[in-house]
């Protein structure tokens, strides 16, 4: 039997088929295929309100039994980590015919999906680490001195300090990333590891492969301490979500945290939401962002043509359909820096090495086959983007193709610093904003401003790359920056206004580490102190406790 012949068996023999068992809800949906547009295997359950109370009586159990210790948490997330596995291709199979990714793609996701959950194992296994250091453990003994500098100021008591966990936590899916942000993603296994309990809402966009999740997670969480009640599970289809929303996070005490990845709409909503109906709630929203390519002048000359086709792979990986995906691209102006007498520069006068790294980037998306987007909604929004630039007299389309109404295709427009500069500002940041999706501007740094200048007036967002001639960027760890150079001068740009610094690097491409930073100025994200990548990201499910004498 094909993979996806037993994903939709398993899913119509199961709880959130329309006619299972999760609840007594009368409204039912069917997955779509994004390819044709047809709906395809059992009808699901949408959630209601029965689904709504029902996850956070389950959250309010798990969160007021005894909890459970750190080591069995570990054990809990290895078996959930264990099914994925058992179940990958099943998974696989269901979210590539939702979203129209490709299996490869959705693979290298299910890989990084696995991996986290083992990460948190490991981060808070007491048989790995018995100094709980993901708890950031700090001490003084009465009397005695401790703290930064060995210091202390006040009375002499005793004091141990460490992280403890806020309870249940909403986390919102995002439409594009289906395994890494979905049901059993990095939210719920960092909120896991820190010892809360998590309510999925589902994405309207895959919902049949976020139910097989749960199922394959709850058949996990049954043999351990945890048990199911660790996971609630609340399907939405595209008209209820503002009011599953509502209903999950106001008018109750029982979430005490959110984790969003989405748009920068959604991301606001939520946080409206909740400060007029839950204000003491904290949400981590990561709400995306248009990440700009600096490419410097010695490094265009030295290997432009590579580095154009570096940025067209990045574009076209996922249909531009992420979150760090590259959405502007800045040039050096030509030799010289300013304006001849301040007239507008010929194409003869343009940089040589501009033209040619603009020509490699157009080829190479204007060769990519049109691909469906995650959804109608989806598509439209891409579509609107586009036509912003389409319709400006600022920016010239370089791209040969016209729009599709069903398929994303690739889009590369271009334009100069000192027209942009010379906008309202507001206008000029319409222009911009994120288009989600395979679309790139081009902005030439004419005018006699470096690169470096426009860099640091370029969106905040979650990351942002400098190319640069390799002997500017010291050898070692970390890809420290040598002093001085305009790749350091660019580095420092950066830094102001995003959360990641890619140096010689394209902006897609997040690894699992505890030195990752996956988050931005706001309003990239609106916690800018956090990460969403890491181990580092299950202390937004925390607060610190203090507890003196004894």
């Amino acid at each position: 039997m094909k993979a996806i012949d037993r994903a939709l068996q398993r899913l119509a023999a199961g709880p959130w088929a329309a006619d299972g068992r999760a609840s007594v809800a009368s409204a039912s949906m069917r997955a779509v295929a994004v390819w044709n547009g047809r709906a395809f295997g059992p009808g699901l359950r949408v959630g209601e309100q029965a689904e709504v109370w029902s996850a956070l009586a389950g959250a309010a159990r798990a969160w007021g039994e005894i909890k459970v210790d750190p080591g069995q948490r570990a054990r809990a997330l290895r078996a959930v980590a264990d099914g994925l596995t058992a179940h990958r291709d099943e998974v696989l199979a269901l979210a590539a015919r939702e979203t129209g990714l490709a299996w490869p793609r959705l693979g290298r996701e299910m890989d990084r999906t696995i991996g986290t959950l083992r990460l948190f194992a490991e981060v808070i296994d007491p048989a790995v680490d018995a100094t709980a250091r993901w708890r950031r453990p700090a001490a003084v003994a009465a009397g005695g001195v401790g703290g930064v500098g060995g210091g202390s100021v006040g009375p002499a008591h005793a004091l141990t300090c460490q992280l403890e966990p806020l309870g249940p936590v909403v986390v919102f899916t995002a439409s594009n990333f289906p395994l890494a942000y979905g049901v059993l993603g990095g939210d719920t296994a960092s909120a896991w590891a820190a010892g809360c309990p998590v309510i999925v809402k589902g994405h309207p966009a895959h919902p049949a492969t976020g139910a097989l999740l749960v199922q394959v997670a709850h058949e996990a969480l049954r043999g351990t301490a945890l048990g199911v009640d660790w996971l609630g599970y609340v399907p939405t289809d595209g008209g209820r979500e503002v009011e599953t929303a509502r209903a999950l996070l106001t008018g109750n005490s029982v979430v005490r945290a959110v984790g969003f990845t989405g748009s920068r709409a959604g991301g606001l909503a939520l946080q409206r939401m909740l400060h007029e109906g839950n204000p003491g709630v904290p949400l981590f929203a990561e709400m995306g962002s248009s990440n700009t390519v600096a490419v410097l002048a010695g490094a265009l000359a030295a290997r432009g043509g590579a580095i154009a086709a570096q940025v067209a792979a990045s574009i076209l990986d996922s249909v531009g359909q992420q979150c760090t995906c590259p959405g502007i691209v800045l040039l050096p102006g030509p030799a010289g820096g300013a304006e001849s007498s301040g007239a507008e520069r010929s194409g003869a006068q343009r940089s040589e090495a501009n033209e040619a790294f603009i020509g490699t980037l157009a080829a190479r998306l204007d060769a990519a086959r049109p691909r469906p987007m995650l959804s109608p909604r989806v598509m439209a929004g891409y579509t609107s983007g586009c036509e912003r630039w389409r319709g400006h007299a600022a920016v010239t389309v370089v791209s040969r193709r016209g729009a599709r109404a069903d398929r994303a295709v690739p889009l590369l427009a271009r334009t100069r610093w000192s027209v942009l500069a010379g906008l309202p500002a507001a206008e000029r940041e319409a222009l911009l904003d994120e288009v989600f999706g395979p679309a790139v501007m081009v902005i030439e740094c004419d005018g006699g401003v470096s690169v470096e200048a426009v860099l640091a007036a370029m969106p905040v967002s979650l990351v942002k790359s400098v190319y640069g001639e390799p002997a500017e960027v010291a050898a070692g760890a970390g890809g420290a920056v040598a002093a001085g150079g305009a790749v350091a001068g660019a580095v420092a740009a950066a830094k102001r206004t995003a959360g990641r610094v890619v140096i010689n690097g394209v902006p897609t491409g997040v690894r699992v580490h505890e030195a990752m930073t996956h988050s931005g100025p706001y309003p990239a994200c609106n916690r800018p102190e956090s990460t969403a990548v890491g181990p580092r990201a299950l202390e937004r499910w925390c607060r610190p406790v203090t507890v003196q004498g004894g």
